[in-house]
């Protein structure tokens, strides 16, 4: 029995793999490649997750006490706690994930920048710079207001 050495194994894998694309595998390939940056435009977000869950958080603070005081009399004062109770602790749950999911993107688009600057190196990326830099600094800006 024949010992295939690990060197062997991964040259065989490369070459066979390599007998060469199509003509019109390699223009789809480069069409595609021309059109990375809009990948960008699903990458960078517009809104900042940590705003938007502030946001409701003091939707649900106020609603939690508008609820209880104006219902005394009105409903079963054991649910409506209840159902603050419940509410609140979603509310928690959703605030833990949009910090977790904000650090998330950050990283995300940070890797999507990486990818595209080693991309651009070998091939032509259409203003992929530039739509990274400017929805960088549209976010920049909407910070420091």
């Amino acid at each position: 029995m024949k010992t295939l050495k690990l060197k062997h194994l991964i040259k065989e894998e490369w070459t066979d793999q390599g007998k060469g694309l199509s003509t019109e595998e390699k223009r789809s390939f480069l069409e595609a490649i021309s059109k990375f940056n809009e990948f960008g435009k699903s990458i960078y977000r517009e809104s900042n997750l940590k705003e938007l869950a502030e946001s409701i958080g003091k939707i649900v603070e106020t609603a939690s006490h508008i609820t209880v005081s104006e219902s005394d009399g009105t409903f079963d004062s054991v649910s409506v706690g209840r159902h603050m109770k419940s509410l609140n602790e979603s509310m928690k749950l959703f605030g833990k994930t949009a910090t977790e999911m904000s650090t998330l993107q950050q990283r995300l688009e940070s890797c999507f920048g990486d990818i595209g600057t080693i991309l651009d190196r070998y091939y032509d990326i259409h203003e992929i710079q530039e739509s990274i830099d400017s929805i960088k600094e549209s976010k920049i800006v909407k910070t420091k207001k």
